[in-house]
């Protein structure tokens, strides 16, 4: 890849963590206000059942944290195309075909450890969840393989 196509890459990096986190803060009023039915001042917890104040501190969470996800990644592609030298050193980072096969070897890694975590986690927890998440992990297994199989043809 060409320095060039890199810094449209980072661009549109910056594009998409910019709308994260437009999506994020909007989520996060929406959260806030309850669908709209209190001011961001009211107490909502007071207001809703245990359950439910659950979810929305859930809601309230991933929200606030893709909206700090989305800042933090936009401010950081802003300062890597201002600057030569950070641009420099992540364009040899990401580019670098060394770099990219531990970063691949590390994301299977994680990907198919944090699969069978959370598959053991529900065995212990709700075993008649079991079922479900063995098809999506059979599902997964599937779409592995054909991809593998396509990628391979066509490399």
């Amino acid at each position: 890849m060409t320095e060039m196509k890199f810094r449209k890459k980072l661009v549109w990096r910056a594009w998409l963590a910019s709308a994260l986190t437009a999506i994020g803060m909007t989520l996060t009023v929406l959260t806030m206000t309850n669908q709209g039915g209190m001011a961001p001042t009211d107490n909502f917890v007071d207001k809703l059942s245990h359950i439910e104040a659950f979810g929305a501190g859930y809601y309230y969470g991933v929200s606030l944290g893709l909206t700090l996800s989305g800042m933090v990644t936009f401010i950081k592609t802003i300062i890597q195309l201002k600057n030569e030298a950070k641009f420099k050193k992540i364009y040899i980072m990401e580019t670098d075909e060394r770099n990219i096969e531990i970063i691949r070897k590390a994301k299977s890694v994680s990907w198919y450890t944090t699969l069978f975590g959370i598959l053991v986690a529900t065995f212990f927890v709700n075993p008649e969840m079991i079922a479900p998440l063995l098809c999506i992990g059979a599902t997964m297994v599937g779409i592995f393989a054909i991809t593998y199989f396509i990628l391979q043809k066509t490399s």
